[in-house]
């Protein structure tokens, strides 16, 4: 269902109507919550943002990942100061994760702007598939 929901909102991305008054208010009220969920778990958040940004804010795919980027940075700020005044962080660990993340984070943009927005929406929904598949093969029905 969700995957289904992903895929009729990310479609809307390659034209999307004008946003009105209350998809904005519902835009900023779903930011306001996904960065809450962002801040306790990270993972996923700015793919739910991604669709937000289609529905809420008119934005084609390409704009929307691309505006996701520095939120999702902010976010991750916020966090991590949290989380090393806590002394949660292994700089061992988090830096070469980090260098890689900055590495993928580089090609990966560079091969959006090359590809445009159909071929974004398609990776977009290919990468979405693939979780949502996983998700009912693996999670659900193997490890029962």
């Amino acid at each position: 269902m969700a995957a289904l929901v992903v895929f009729i909102a990310v479609q809307r991305g390659a034209n999307p109507p004008p946003p009105t008054r209350g998809r904005r208010v519902a835009g900023l009220v779903g930011t306001t919550l996904l960065g809450v969920y962002g801040g306790f778990f990270s993972g996923g958040y700015t793919t739910l943002m991604t669709v937000l940004c289609v529905v809420c804010f008119s934005l084609t795919m390409m704009e929307s990942v691309a505006i996701t980027k520095p939120v999702n940075l902010i976010s991750c700020l916020a966090a991590s100061l949290v989380f090393f005044a806590g002394g949660l962080v292994d700089l061992r660990i988090g830096v070469p994760l980090a260098a890689a993340n900055l590495v993928g984070g580089w090609v990966g943009a560079h091969f959006a702007l090359k590809g445009g927005d159909r071929f974004v929406r398609a990776l977009f929904l290919l990468t979405v598939a693939a979780l949502a598949a996983k998700l009912l093969v693996w999670d659900l029905l193997l490890r029962r």
